[in-house]
């Protein structure tokens, strides 16, 4: 049975063309009417169909974060926070804090940044061996490419991954505790068995719904996150729409090809790459060394040829790749290999292109590529100038040159390395870090987008990105997944303290923030 309702507000339909509407009218989870109260109410009344009315509050389209990792995003919410700790000494505090009153069979945290640190160093094993001995610990570098172990977690590692390249060892070849890039992964999917999977995902979606994001992009899931997220579906567990992008070394002929895969919450959208790593871990790959250390120019993580034969595997059966590219000369690999598969428009994504040089804006201009960016790591990477030098930093995080050159440019936060709360990413894209005070400001603030610029690249852009046409916009026949708001983001409202007050997806309430005056 179709169910009809109808939503009256401050309703902003599109941000680029701006429009704002009275009312909209919902039938079977999609927009069957917009335009002004009178008409909203007429229609109403000829169908039977009810009324929300939230009077002065607004109402937009539902946030599309084009790129996270749902069960990483789960999963710290699980476990251990370890965002803005100031020093290893603190980091131990709380290491210890988090392990008393219970009993754990694994420590796992995440959000540490070695940057932060009063004692000028990275933390290491012996660091966690003084707080715990007995339970493995592996604890995150907020990035994500980054992770320290203690003495119990690194001994349940197989002997070949201890020989590996991005396991670092001391002078006399021990293992310092300190992982990288894909040891990280591997480390997590060892230390990580005793998490309940749906049970990360289902608080991922849930965190989510509370944030106003009604779609996502899962990045480098894993064959088990699917198959979870399936079940997930079945049960009504999930909260948010989820665009798979699978670990390239996750993925089948028999995946790729099952359409049981593509469902209104659940799609299999493609395959994710890696060309390079982080700044903060200077992993990523540069085309000049750093300014900070010029014995490194960072790490290729894949180079052209294997992400060629993986574009190419790709294009042949309907997906896109989404390949991870923050460094230049990552970027430089990432576009000769497309033009080795001969990829074109949305086929391929670029996740970051957190440095690119002006010539490498009319190559991308030319293949049509799709780039997710993540507005907060302008933030976040408060210390990028003294990594890269002022002549380089000025061509970091260039959202509006990419804009600007008519690519589609989607928002997200890479969560959890970022919050996954919208309006601190809106804020970072139009603020710049200029509140903050960060020194890139001064060399980028020409990069600064307008409130209707970062609202729509959260949204239709997003959209578009995911090749997800029908959502995006409240427009007649598009799906009804909006959110309800405390503030109107073009009153001059601090946007960072903008709250959600009511999530839809397809038209059916997944969270609200009270239960008052609903009709549901």
């Amino acid at each position: 049975m179709e169910k009809t309702f109808a939503v009256l507000g401050r309703i902003y339909s599109s941000f680029m063309p701006m429009r704002l509407n009275d009312g909209l009218v919902v039938r079977d989870g999609k927009v069957l009417y917009l335009g002004d109260a009178d008409s909203v109410m007429k229609i109403s009344r000829e169908l039977g169909a009810e009324i929300i009315n939230y009077g002065k509050k607004t109402i937009i389209p539902g946030f599309i974060d084009s790129h996270m990792h749902l069960n990483s995003l789960g999963m710290s919410l699980m476990t251990l926070d370890l965002r803005g700790t100031k020093s290893i000494d603190e980091l131990k505090l709380k290491l210890r804090k988090f392990i008393e009153g219970g009993d754990k069979k694994i420590v796992i945290g995440r959000g540490w940044d070695q940057e932060l640190f009063s004692e000028g160093r990275w933390p290491n094993a012996m660091d966690l061996d003084e707080t715990v001995k007995d339970a493995p610990v592996i604890l995150v570098r907020v990035c994500g490419h980054a992770a320290v172990m203690n003495s119990a977690a690194i001994s349940l590692l197989p002997e070949e991954e201890l020989k590996g390249p991005y396991i670092q060892k001391d002078e006399r070849g021990r293992p310092t505790g300190l992982v990288f890039e894909d040891a990280v992964g591997r480390a997590l999917s060892i230390l990580g068995e005793a998490l309940d999977k749906r049970e990360m995902l289902r608080k991922g979606s849930e965190q989510a719904a509370r944030l106003g994001v009604t779609s996502v992009g899962f990045m480098s899931a894993k064959r088990a996150d699917l198959f979870a997220l399936k079940d997930m579906k079945e049960l009504e567990e999930l909260k948010t729409r989820v665009f798979l992008y699978m670990d390239h070394a996750e993925i089948s002929d028999s995946i790729a090809l099952d359409l049981k895969y593509g469902t209104e919450m659940v799609k299999l959208n493609g395959i994710k790459l890696f060309a390079d790593g982080s700044f903060g871990a200077r992993t990523a790959l540069l085309s000049e060394p750093y300014s900070d250390d010029p014995s490194t120019r960072g790490t290729a993580v894949m180079k052209e040829d294997e992400l060629a034969y993986w574009m190419k595997y790709a294009i042949d059966r309907g997906l896109q790749t989404a390949t991870h590219a923050i460094g230049d000369a990552a970027l430089d690999s990432v576009l000769k290999a497309m033009e080795i598969s001969k990829v074109k428009g949305l086929a391929g994504r670029i996740e970051h292109a957190s440095l690119v040089r002006p010539d490498q804006v009319d190559k991308m201009r030319t293949i049509g590529v799709g780039v997710s960016v993540q507005p907060r790591f302008v933030i976040s990477d408060w210390w990028l100038v003294k990594r890269l030098g002022k002549e380089r930093a000025m061509y970091a995080y260039p959202f509006k040159t990419l804009i600007n050159a008519g690519l589609v440019v989607g928002f997200s936060t890479d969560a959890p390395v970022e919050p996954l709360d919208p309006w601190l990413s809106v804020n970072a894209a139009v603020g710049r870090g200029e509140e903050e005070r960060v020194e890139i400001f001064e060399l980028t603030k020409h990069e600064r987008l307008s409130l209707a610029e970062a609202l729509h690249a959260y949204t239709a852009g997003s959209a578009e990105l995911l090749g997800a046409n029908d959502l995006g916009k409240l427009e007649i026949g598009k799906r009804a997944d909006f959110v309800v708001v405390n503030a109107d983001p073009f009153s001059g409202t601090d946007l960072k303290t903008i709250r959600v007050l009511e999530t839809f997806i397809e038209g059916t309430r997944v969270y609200s923030a009270t239960t008052e005056n609903l009709i549901f």
